[in-house]
């Protein structure tokens, strides 16, 4: 009988649903009986608000106050545990979903099912547990319950984690982050830019900052727009239409300024990201796991700006990529502009950065995972 696996994510930013699918794919061509479910759909409203509405919130009006509770919680503290009551207490939905559908295993791309779905097996249910740590560091929510197995990005979370949690000793593969196998590049950048209508001749970068849209977008499109090196800029806003709104008619004015011509999109499909991504020489953003993850695969470095980066979680993930040559890091407009002329001027840089992306990219990370689970007695 085909194993039933159950991917629970949380609609927390586009990152964990985007691991969710890439794993569900490799699953489902492998024969499995998969579904993918929203954890935050089995809350009650005002949780579902406060968690999801309450962190893109924070991340978009006050990134320092939430890199404060993200450092605060990431060790065994009163918020710790009080967050740990609130993720057991109202996700309990759960328990009657789970226990009709009867999975053998259930894979987490995000920490919030853990407590209610430890309270389950101690109850008696049967399940296999796996988690997959969709960032380099492993912080203490994801390390809560006791799962069968961790999928961790690299060997350094592995180490990590296991100095936090030594009881994971043997339960840890490196694996790196499940990404869509639409992110693997099957032709070159140049014809990637005639399918889309852009100047195969031309540099061209991405300016993104994940689902949510947030940070200095406007400072930085009219940096772009006021380069004097030809240039082409794809900008895909996320779900923050306002932003695009805002946008668009800041661009209306810029119209043929300069020498870089710029693009705007919205929230887009991953399909359309990764051609977004193969277009492009390099991204202009904030290295969250699944984009650092993708880019990567996408043989795509990246340029961080540190204003658009959420404090906490994604400043290991620009250290890790500014270690191994596939990321510069720009504290500053001005440092952003220094770098800009660099990667757009000097092909040997680009060149040698796409490729060191490419030898820390992990494009089999889904399989890797699927194998694991469907290999499992």
């Amino acid at each position: 009988m085909n194993k039933r696996i159950l991917i629970l994510h949380a609609s927390t930013g586009n990152g964990h649903r985007s691991a969710a699918l890439a794993l569900e794919a490799v699953l489902k061509e492998r024969g499995a009986d998969v579904r993918v479910e929203d954890t935050l759909t089995y809350a009650p409203k005002g949780f579902r608000l406060w968690y999801a509405g309450g962190y893109e919130a924070l991340v978009r009006r006050a990134p320092r106050l939430w890199g404060f509770l993200y450092r605060d919680s990431d060790r065994v503290s009163a918020s710790f545990r009080f967050q740990t009551q609130l993720d057991l207490r109202f996700v309990s939905r759960l328990d009657a979903m789970i226990t009709d559908w009867k999975p053998d295993w259930v894979v987490c791309t995000h920490s919030l099912p853990q407590p209610r779905l430890t309270l389950l097996r101690e109850r008696g249910l049967k399940f296999h547990l796996g988690v997959v740590v969709t960032d380099l560091h492993p912080q203490w929510m994801w390390l809560r319950g006791d799962p069968d197995c961790f999928f961790v990005p690299e060997a350094w979370t592995e180490k990590r984690l296991l100095e936090r949690l030594p009881s994971a000793v043997g339960k840890t593969l490196v694996t790196g982050i499940p990404v869509h196998s639409a992110f693997v590049r099957k032709h070159t950048r140049e014809e990637v830019r005639l399918a889309k209508n852009l100047d195969p001749a031309v540099p061209t970068l991405l300016l993104t900052a994940g689902g949510i849209g947030a940070g200095p977008f406007m400072e930085v499109m009219e940096l772009l727009a006021a380069l004097p090196i030809p240039a082409q800029v794809i900008v895909v806003c996320g779900r923050n239409q306002s932003l695009q709104d805002r946008l668009a008619a800041r661009l209306a004015l810029l119209h043929n300024v300069g020498k870089v011509r710029i693009s705007l999109q919205g929230h887009v499909s991953q399909g359309e990201m990764a051609s977004c991504m193969h277009a492009s020489d390099f991204v202009v953003g904030k290295p969250g796991g699944l984009t650092s993850s993708e880019c990567m695969v996408a043989g795509c470095p990246m340029l961080i700006y540190s204003p658009f980066m959420i404090p906490g979680q994604e400043e290991q993930n620009a250290e890790a990529l500014v270690e191994n040559g596939a990321g510069l890091l720009a504290q500053d407009m001005v440092s952003l502009s220094e770098y800009l002329v660099r990667l757009l001027t000097d092909a040997d840089l680009r060149a040698q950065m796409q490729a060191k992306a490419l030898a820390i990219a992990h494009p089999h990370a889904a399989e890797e995972i699927a194998e694991a689970i469907l290999s499992s007695s």
